[in-house]
């Protein structure tokens, strides 16, 4: 081989290397001018527009228990439409005369938790529900007792 084509070849290599390193500099410099702007936004009490119900839960554990001295508890979690939760807010479940009730926060907590605890003397399925602020709450759930 010819030393001037090894040569030829090593240049045209370096300069072919020298091109693509100007093209992703040149490349970056352009993506960092062009880059996203964030803007904070604070969210403060104007900006409260309540309980969203739809996106508000109830939570049992277990699902079911033995009559006569078992407990289920029931978490109830109110949240506004961005999901985050709503504290203060007075929320009751739906009561039927098979179903004790014990209150042990009906005031939702600083993430919009209330909690509950129900025991029946009755076996069996019972549909739970609650309201919050006079509104019920659009999901219900099943619990058992045997």
């Amino acid at each position: 081989m010819n030393p001037d084509n090894k040569r030829s070849g090593k240049t045209i290599l370096i300069i072919l290397a020298l091109f693509i390193l100007v093209v992703l500099v040149l490349l970056g410099v352009y993506l960092v001018k062009q880059g996203s702007t964030i803007i904070p936004r604070a969210y403060g009490p104007a900006d409260d527009i309540g309980a969203d119900l739809a996106n508000s839960y109830i939570f049992v554990s277990p699902l079911q228990a033995l009559s006569g001295g078992e407990k289920i508890r029931v978490n109830i979690f109110i949240l506004d439409n961005r999901g985050k939760g709503l504290p203060g807010k007075t929320v009751m479940i739906g009561n039927t005369s098979a179903i004790k009730v014990d209150v042990i926060q009906s005031k939702s907590d600083e993430i919009g938790k209330a909690i509950f605890d129900i025991s029946s003397t009755t076996p069996g399925v019972f549909l739970i529900e609650a309201s919050v602020d006079g509104a019920v709450l659009p999901q219900r759930v099943s619990v058992v007792f045997k």
